[in-house]
């Protein structure tokens, strides 16, 4: 039996598909961030899940993974969650030292 995917009503105000489309048509955005942006617009343009994924060429998954993050955490969500790792090594002291040196 399928199981039942629960369905994401996504709006935006007129500011924030503004800014979605200023980052899809700015040359110098990140493109993984353009294409979150896409899906974005997309789903609140009223494409499916299935068309999106074949437009975008981006696994149904992730639309749906977009599509929930901007739901719960507005545009935000866009950029990526803060990655785990070894702590700075050097602070800006130490870097503003080394740009005199080179």
């Amino acid at each position: 039996m399928p199981r039942a995917v629960p369905v994401i009503y996504l709006t935006l105000s007129p500011a924030q598909t503004e800014e979605l489309s200023h980052l899809v048509r700015c040359g110098t955005s990140e493109q993984r961030l353009v294409c979150r942006a896409k899906i974005v617009l997309a789903h609140v343009e009223g494409a499916s899940l299935g068309t999106i994924e074949r437009t975008l060429k981006v696994a149904r998954n992730n639309v749906r993974l977009w599509c929930r993050r901007i739901a719960v955490a507005a545009l935000q969500a866009l950029h990526d969650l803060p990655r785990g790792g070894s702590p700075i090594k050097h602070g800006a002291l130490e870097h503003k030292v080394l740009a005199l040196i080179e």
